[in-house]
């Protein structure tokens, strides 16, 4: 499964891009803090982890969309402002055939 982050913020400059990659035998979990050091938010893309996973086997499951940082961060002088910043997601899962002994 690969996933990929995009940060839309209102102002420049824009943060890295981030994308990850996990295998079958990997844990995964699809909470990814949001990348403002002094932001307490988080993107929860547990859901549309589960939508691309839902896609038959041996055809490729792929979801996008755009989330809303929800968290609280200090700036511009002033503390616990609301965050916003948005992320662009695509979630890509593969299945493979199964394999027969």
């Amino acid at each position: 499964m690969n996933v990929e982050l995009q940060f839309l913020p209102a102002a420049a400059p824009p943060h890295a891009a981030q994308s990850f990659v996990l295998y079958p035998a990997a844990k995964a979990y699809f909470t990814y803090p949001c990348p403002y050091g002094d932001c307490d938010g988080a993107y929860d893309l547990d859901v549309e982890a589960s939508r691309a996973m839902a896609s038959p086997h041996g055809q490729k499951g792929r979801v996008s969309g755009t989330l809303e940082c929800t968290g609280m961060r200090s700036r511009e002088g002033l503390p616990r402002q609301s965050c916003g910043l948005h992320v662009r997601y695509i979630i890509t899962a593969t299945h493979e055939a199964e394999k027969t002994a």
